[in-house]
């Protein structure tokens, strides 16, 4: 008799453990992939001062991060197996780590011990579920560009990139005004102009066409990409089947946002194309150079894509993400994430300056298709099928990429100096993923690899830096050849 009460004991303690879990907010179709996949974001922060732990724990823990509903939640399986985040107490102790580094490594012997640490939180154990999914480890050691380093170890089931960045920059101030959140860099908005009415609604009768035969196009690649009727050329740098559990090498390099600026303005194209023109032309020399070793000549029809992750809805402003202990509903927040696949111009220009043009001229399509919204659409209408279909996507193409922006200020970050910022991302089914920062003036390229498809990503790194020169070269020539006829 007394085994039959503690077998209904044990029942009533599980049904109770249930209780109320269905109410708690469902995790996103892509977030269930980013949990599936063990995909992480990684984030580098070059601080200019060694970092004193106790006083960045006390940081961490008043901040708005710390009191953000993801980061105090964890995931569990409601009564019918659905995902959702429940609400737990978080312990700071938990979170903030710091590795024991031989202090004789302070040397020429350190290069590339902080990148290569970084690197291997890719593969590192899973984080503990009975816990928030984020870790913050600490280096203080001196390298390159920075006296110590934090970086961000956080499951990407947590949210996007665009919104981890926002509310890491909302625990920021301005390292010149410590009361002021940083400034983001604005697009620049061009002079209106009077017009006619009628002119006004041909041109929107246009622009529907226009995005209606391009949003038709991109759905045909779409489909075909998710059935395996359009993958990648098989290049050296395509992944395959458990790229994303394999070891990771990680470099960055930085070079002059107003070098950009002055070949968007000899294209007359944004930034973005640019860079996106400054990726082809380094994967070009890349390839190029390893086709050469095996004495082949580098093929004209490569189909090399990267998959753009676009976050289809608004993300919070700085001042909301700041002001969160004052609202009792906090920001909306996951991972709404919708994907561009952008085809690279990898052919060999004798005008460097046609890369950027090449790259202008995609981009425009795409800024007039839906295509991150199909995406989008497709994964949540499909239900449990999302998973799949997010993979598939992203097996079919070769490489991730994002471009970010950072305050174009210094900032201080938990109370210290940052110097640099390098985000990533590991897990996903790329066997490459490049991520561009703007920050203080400057662009950061960072090249994450796995390390048996591409073992010298500063190689990468290096190339792309040498071909933006070569670019910039050419805006100038081409500038002064206009200034000449004038």
């Amino acid at each position: 008799m007394e085994e039959i009460v503690k077998d209904l004991k044990k029942i009533k303690t599980k049904k109770n453990e249930d209780d109320g879990l269905d109410e708690c907010e469902p995790v996103s179709p892509c977030a269930r992939l980013f949990k599936q996949i063990n995909c992480h974001v990684i984030c580098l922060f070059g601080c200019k001062h060694e970092i004193d732990i106790q006083e960045l724990k006390n940081n961490v823990e008043n901040s708005p991060l710390f009191k953000h509903k993801r980061f105090s939640s964890i995931l569990k399986a409601g009564r019918k197996g659905k995902l959702r985040w429940v609400p737990t107490k978080a312990n700071i102790d938990d979170h903030i780590i710091v590795p024991q580094i031989d202090l004789s490594m302070n040397s020429e012997n350190c290069v590339g011990f902080v990148e290569d640490y970084a690197a291997k939180l890719g593969t590192a154990p899973p984080l503990d579920p009975s816990k928030p999914l984020w870790q913050l480890h600490v280096l203080n050691m001196k390298s390159a560009e920075a006296e110590a380093t934090m970086i961000f170890r956080i499951h990407h089931c947590i949210g996007d990139g665009v919104s981890l960045m926002s509310l890491c920059f909302a625990c920021s101030r301005k390292t010149n005004d410590p009361k002021s959140l940083p400034t983001l860099p604005r697009p620049a908005q061009r002079p209106t102009r009077p017009i006619s009415l009628v002119y006004l609604i041909f041109m929107l009768f246009l622009r529907f066409l226009l995005m209606m035969y391009f949003s038709f196009q991109d759905s045909l690649g779409i489909v075909g990409t998710l059935s395996n009727f359009i993958r990648d050329s098989n290049t050296p740098i395509k992944g395959s089947d458990g790229v994303g559990s394999m070891p990771k090498r990680l470099a960055h390099v930085c070079f002059s946002l107003e070098d950009v600026k002055t070949i968007k303005n000899a294209v007359n194209g944004t930034v973005n194309d640019v860079i996106i023109g400054t990726l082809a032309a380094g994967l070009v020399r890349y390839l190029d150079r390893i086709y050469a070793s095996r004495e082949q000549t580098l093929p004209s029809n490569l189909l090399v894509r990267l998959a753009m992750p676009v976050n289809t809805r608004a993300v919070p402003g700085l001042q909301e993400l700041a002001d969160l202990e004052n609202k009792k509903e906090q920001c909306r927040w996951g991972n709404d994430l919708g994907f561009f696949i952008i085809s690279l111009p990898l052919q060999k220009y004798e005008d460097p300056l046609q890369y950027a043009q090449a790259a202008k001229i995609i981009c425009k399509k795409k800024k007039s298709s839906l295509e991150m919204y199909i995406t989008y659409l497709t994964a949540y209408l499909s239900g449990q099928m999302s998973e799949n279909i997010w993979y598939r996507m992203s097996s079919n193409t070769t490489l991730t990429f994002s471009n970010t922006v950072a305050p174009e200020e210094e900032i201080d970050f938990f109370g210290q100096s940052i110097t640099y910022i390098a985000p990533t991302t590991v897990g996903q089914p790329h066997s490459l993923a490049v991520y561009f920062m703007s920050y203080m003036g400057k662009v950061r390229l960072v090249v994450t690899s796995a390390e048996e498809f591409m073992p010298d990503p500063e190689r990468l790194c290096l190339d792309c830096v040498e071909s933006l020169g070569h670019m910039k070269q050419a805006a100038a020539a081409k500038t002064n050849g206009l200034l000449r006829k004038l």
